[in-house]
């Protein structure tokens, strides 16, 4: 279960980057408009597929990533799990004659397996919903094959095939395709993986003239000689995985119309340029027959969506459909590629400067050392801090012994580092401190926490004769306890307010 919740957490980031490359897309081709040909329009989408199948990228400072904070973002996903359901429990101590009932907070670990649960649950939500999207494709795909091969024949046609093996001449398209009578299908349509077959409509055979079908097979083709098709499956595949992501779902079927544009393009470079408007003619011609196509990733067609259709006659009638090599899209593709198949710069450096901060911390107590206790806490200049440092050096000696646990990054000024220590013997639980940026660089900042000796707070409870309430103020901000200590953080001391 710890491995599907882990997927499924990756799952979540992926996503959050799709939905950042993609708004970078729609944004550069707004900033383009028809400026970026229908090739290079629809090779920007082939970025998107590249990088959401890519297992690693290198990382950059200029990558679009950077405006997202992945690491962030991981953390809101853990501290959402921990906020999800309470994490803490009530324990009571009966102290002295008096009978004193102290009800505090403490560590619970059904809390923590509940907040777990919460992530178990939408995992397990999330292979519900791959199962049923997988299912309902798998159906429809069924169902088409066996209409397919129950309702289809060969086409003996020598016109159709003799303007067939033209198309494919002029394509440089070389294996075999078969041309295949259906009622299956309302419109001329591409199907098939591993073995493409075009499927014609029986009833408009008789309704299109030579050079109609010479139009229609060389936008086919091009299909065929782009790999639409296999690049149709595997974007069905992505959305398998991302099937709760509108986002992408809204770029697939973007995807899927500059797909149409593009195959235009390409069929309309195989023919001449007063011919452009016969070929915007056979697609209107073809509305007479139109019904919503299934929308398989094996299955492409002539008219492709009915709604953009407009937007294609409109870019065949401009001569805007040049299909060579562009200087502006060969720089567009590369730029794209440049800010979006890289990672987000690593934290690293950083991070291990924030640690040093730390480190720099506790050697200067260890030392007494004056100097490196100012260099590396945080607000130096406060005289309470500056007192400190004066008599460090008269402070009682002591044995500390930590560990960085962990080191998160909140925003730009800030981290989050989780220590473990043991001081003079006595174990505390982790406490998070902060590391903070200053004008002269990273500082260390335990002002926002508060330790209080359990022991001693029982005690004065005790002689006082009081009773602290769980939902008590007191307890509001605790963060952490054990046996000795428990831990109160604040967003700001009141010392530096």
């Amino acid at each position: 279960m710890q491995l599907l919740t882990s997927s499924f957490k990756t799952i979540l980031t992926t996503s959050a980057m799709a939905i950042v490359m993609i708004s970078f897309i729609f944004l550069i081709k707004f900033m383009l408009k028809d400026n970026l040909k229908p090739r290079w329009s629809y090779l920007l989408w082939i970025l998107l597929l590249v990088r959401l199948t890519m297992p690693w990228s290198p990382e950059s400072s200029i990558s679009v990533f950077n405006l997202i904070s992945l690491e962030h973002m991981d953390r809101v996903i853990d501290d959402h799990q921990s906020a999800s359901l309470p994490s803490i429990e009530t324990e009571s101590y009966n102290k002295g004659a008096n009978n004193i009932r102290i009800e505090i907070p403490s560590s619970n670990e059904k809390g923590k397996d509940s907040g777990i649960s919460f992530w178990n649950g939408l995992s397990i939500l999330w292979v519900i919903g791959i199962g049923l999207v997988t299912l309902y494709t798998m159906i429809a795909y069924i169902r088409f094959a066996i209409y397919q091969r129950r309702e289809s024949k060969s086409c003996h046609d020598v016109t159709l095939l003799k303007i067939l093996e033209d198309c494919k001449q002029s394509l440089s398209i070389h294996h075999k395709i078969r041309l295949l009578e259906t009622d299956v299908v309302a419109t001329p349509s591409l199907y098939g993986l591993i073995r493409p077959k075009i499927l014609i409509p029986t009833e408009l055979k008789g309704e299109l003239n030579e050079q109609e079908w010479k139009y229609i097979f060389l936008h086919e083709m091009s299909h065929i000689k782009r790999k639409d098709v296999w690049v149709n499956g595997l974007m069905s595949l992505i959305l398998l995985v991302h099937w709760f992501n509108p986002i992408i779902w809204i770029a697939y079927f973007r995807m899927r119309e500059d797909q149409e544009i593009a195959c235009d393009s390409l069929a309309l470079s195989r023919i001449s340029q007063e011919e452009s408007r016969s070929y915007a003619s056979t697609l209107i011609k073809l509305l007479d027959y139109w019904k919503q196509p299934a929308m398989l990733s094996g299955v492409v067609n002539a008219t492709g969506n009915i709604k953009y259709l407009k937007r294609r006659i409109s870019m065949i009638i401009s001569k805007k459909h040049s299909y060579r090599w562009s200087l502006l899209g060969m720089l567009t593709l590369v730029i794209v590629a440049i800010f979006t198949l890289t990672g987000a710069k690593s934290n690293i450096d950083e991070q291990q400067r924030v640690e040093q901060v730390v480190h720099d911390y506790y050697r200067s107590l260890q030392e007494k050392n004056s100097e490196l206790y100012l260099s590396s806490i945080a607000h130096s200049q406060h005289p309470s801090t500056k007192y400190f440092a004066n008599n460090l050096k008269y402070s009682g000696d002591n044995t500390t012994e930590y560990e960085i646990i962990r080191t998160e990054k909140i925003n730009n000024s800030k981290y989050e580092v989780s220590i473990s220590k043991i001081v003079d013997g006595l174990e505390y639980p982790i406490i998070p401190y902060d590391v903070i940026l200053e004008e002269d660089g990273w500082k260390y900042d335990p002002s926002t926490i508060t330790i209080y000796p359990k022991e001693a707070l029982f005690q004065s409870i005790e002689e006082n004769g009081v009773k602290i309430a769980e939902n008590s103020g007191f307890f509001r901000d605790v963060l952490s306890e054990n046996d000795n200590f428990i831990i109160k953080k604040s967003e700001k001391s009141p010392l530096y307010n």
